[in-house]
């Protein structure tokens, strides 16, 4: 990847809408390079903008990475709350935002393999990312459930909900690294697959009633 930023001629945008470009320009060439490939004379090239206010913007290319990586979370949280339709079954439901997950790591193969096999892994802003959404997305799933069920649990299963939801998250980032490091099974598998996991562990709760238990085997196939 050669540098031409320097012959592109710059349009006059905010701070803030500039930063925005060089994030989606960071975005393309990060979801179709491995990391190591990428120069921050190739991110500003492909930004249209000079290297010298590249590095206004970003110090290095590990903080434009991490700036492209919040971003991609961003979307896909957004994504995972906005096409989960509150009709379907939980089972379709579940299957639906896995699936989102999935779908972005496809479109960001480059990405997806460094914060799941590398990067992510030691990147102290990844990790409390990492956190975050995690956190974000066992109060979705919970709150998703519980208006799902609109049955007032005995107090163990309410109790358990939060911590079944929690491991099984870990599960599922677990069940995407093994994806991404080898591809065996399609995305539709894996997504069926862990949708299972959630509900063949809920239904385990103490004291469900039987209409749960029912509304939980709902749709599975």
């Amino acid at each position: 990847m050669s540098s031409k930023a320097a012959d592109v001629p710059r349009r006059r945008l905010s701070p803030e809408a500039r930063q925005a470009e060089i994030i989606r320009a960071g975005a393309r060439l990060f979801g179709e390079n491995a990391y190591d490939s990428v120069r921050m004379d190739d991110v500003a090239e492909a930004a249209g903008v000079s290297r010298a206010l590249m590095y206004r913007y970003f110090p290095d290319k590990r903080s434009v990475f991490v700036a492209v990586l919040n971003s991609l979370s961003d979307k896909m949280l957004e994504r995972t709350e906005a096409t989960i339709d509150p009709a379907a079954s939980a089972f379709g439901q579940v299957r639906v935002g896995v699936l989102g997950y999935l779908e972005q790591y496809e479109n960001h193969p480059h990405a997806a393999d460094t914060i799941l096999l590398g990067i992510g892994d030691t990147d102290p802003q990844l990790i409390s990312r990492d956190h975050r959404d995690r956190e974000y997305l066992s109060n979705l799933v919970v709150g998703r459930l519980r208006d799902m069920l609109d049955v007032e649990l005995p107090e163990d299963a309410q109790q358990l909900m939060p911590v079944i939801v929690g491991a099984w998250l870990a599960f599922t980032q677990e069940f995407m690294r093994q994806w991404a490091l080898h591809r065996s099974i399609g995305r539709d598998e894996v997504a069926d697959r862990c949708a299972h996991a959630l509900l063949d562990a809920l239904v385990r709760l103490p004291g469900l009633p039987d209409e749960v238990v029912e509304f939980l085997n709902a749709g599975r196939i």
